[in-house]
């Protein structure tokens, strides 16, 4: 089974992930505990962060070619995870009082040239603006001056329907313009480079003695690769509904787009097809360690509204030994093998595939490496 995870300096999504993390150790004397956390506060000490009476100090430069990707600059606040292709800070930081945040307005969503509705939009306004009203340390900020923000945004083409998933080659790439005044400007192709601009919009404000700043900057951003994910290995570790949701919303923050979920194995078959309920009837833990067809399809539209891919992971044919609990007398040639010698293994692979593409519908089916 070929797994893949990018590393990610957000200590917060590593917290959660609780399989196929690989931990890489440099022996290099310079990157000792004791050196890196001097390092770090080193680099707090001289923090840019600033209000506009004063330009922003510059501690080794403020553009894309100062900050190549190495760069250990995510602990500052007002900077962006990942880091973007191409980006340029301004002089000055915007100065944004709480008053002024909660009424942050989102103006001028086009698709097309058209004013059109979209599901997706509606939620990430949703998500954004809450993550925003809970800001941390903003119960001490003060109520700043200015206009409320309006964050124009322009997509070139229309928003998917509500049946239509993330595609495997689904645009994400964006521009953000944050002037010091006026209206930011969030331009994108589709609207899965929307949400990945909004998140990059949401991590540019920050706090500091008690006034709340929003950083001015313009990014051109898109990913290095198409395919940026996450396993979850539910057949051998059962996680219920609300872990797998939360790990979909922290990928969602760290712009990664694949949830590769290996839903069931030879431990136990906790996916409840409507074709043949007794093999999660039979081969689940429990019956309460299953995942009906709601709440898969709850977890696929959470994905959906994020810009994740749903890959599921079927393992076939090594891997059938659970396809004995369904029928004993058809099917399978030793307790771990589907038998292709019967006209009745193929029946039962193409309608249960049939299914399985039909409730997963991402582009792509993993059917296991043994």
């Amino acid at each position: 089974m070929l797994t893949f995870l990018f590393c990610n300096n957000s200590f917060k999504f590593f917290n959660y992930l609780y399989f196929f993390v690989f931990i890489f150790v440099n022996s290099d004397d310079s990157l000792t505990s004791e050196k890196c956390q001097q390092s770090k506060q080193n680099l707090l000490e001289n923090s840019p962060i600033n209000g506009n009476d004063k330009p922003a100090t510059n501690f080794g430069g403020e553009t894309a070619d100062d900050f190549p990707p190495s760069s250990p600059i995510s602990i500052q606040a007002g900077t962006l995870w990942p880091l973007p292709q191409k980006f340029h800070y301004g002089e000055y930081n915007r100065t944004v009082g709480r008053q002024v945040l909660i009424p942050l307005i989102f103006i001028n969503s086009t698709f097309g040239g058209e004013n059109r509705e979209c599901d997706i939009l509606e939620k990430a306004k949703s998500i954004y603006l809450n993550k925003l009203l809970v800001f941390p340390a903003l119960e001490e900020v003060r109520a700043g001056k200015g206009a409320p923000l309006h964050l124009v945004i322009k997509v070139k083409k229309r928003c998917p329907g509500r049946q239509q998933f993330p595609p495997s080659d689904m645009n994400e790439e964006y521009k953000l313009m944050v002037p010091l005044n006026g209206e930011i400007l969030l331009e994108a192709n589709e609207i899965w480079g929307v949400l990945r601009g909004i998140e990059t919009f949401s991590q540019l404000f920050f706090v500091k003695q008690g006034q709340l700043y929003i950083r001015t900057i313009t990014i051109h951003d898109w990913p290095e690769y198409s395919v940026r994910g996450i396993l979850l290995d539910t057949s051998r570790h059962y996680l219920n509904k609300n872990i797998i949701l939360r790990q979909i919303d922290l990928a969602s923050q760290n712009k990664m787009n694949v949830l590769h979920w290996h839903i069931v194995d030879m431990e136990s078959f906790p996916f409840v097809s409507t074709k043949f309920p007794n093999i999660s009837k039979e081969g689940a833990f429990t019956s309460k360690h299953i995942y009906s067809p709601n709440v898969v399809d709850e977890i696929l539209q959470h994905a959906r509204l994020r810009g994740v891919r749903v890959i599921p992971e079927f393992d076939t044919p090594g891997s059938g030994i659970l396809a004995d609990c369904y029928d004993k007398k058809n099917g399978l040639v030793t307790s771990s093998m589907l038998d292709p010698s019967r006209e009745s293994t193929y029946i039962f692979l193409k309608e249960f595939l049939k299914e399985i593409d039909e409730t997963f519908r991402d582009k792509y089916i993993h059917l296991g490496g043994r």
